[in-house]
């Protein structure tokens, strides 16, 4: 399954004893994240509603808030979706002059 979401934690990679787990992580240009979301259909796991409507209006399409708990399985992938800058007032649209966001793709894959 593909995500797409505002951070990545290790709690969630789906673990079972014994089995190694690898990841892969890429920073993508926003063109790059534009083009995969559009190519495939990701879930939206965005977690925090503000990142989800600048992430939106960054990337020129809806993507939804939902604060969900997911895990990572083998073949997985998750578009990361990394705020730096001030906190957000609330109901923002916009990225404030002096806050980015980088865009990650996280692919897992069990050895």
């Amino acid at each position: 399954m593909n995500f797409i979401g505002n951070a990545f934690s290790l709690n969630m990679i789906e673990s079972k004893r014994g089995i190694v787990i690898d990841f892969r992580v890429t920073k993508l240009d926003r063109s790059k994240a534009i083009e995969l979301l559009r190519d495939t259909i990701h879930k939206s796991v965005l977690g925090h509603r503000d990142i989800a409507n600048v992430v939106s209006e960054d990337l020129y399409m809806d993507i939804q808030f939902n604060r969900e708990t997911i895990k990572l399985r083998e073949g997985d992938s998750m578009i990361v979706c990394q705020y730096s800058g001030p906190r957000l007032r609330e109901g923002s649209v916009q990225l404030p002059p002096e806050a980015q966001i980088d865009y990650f793709l996280v692919e897992m894959a069990v050895n």
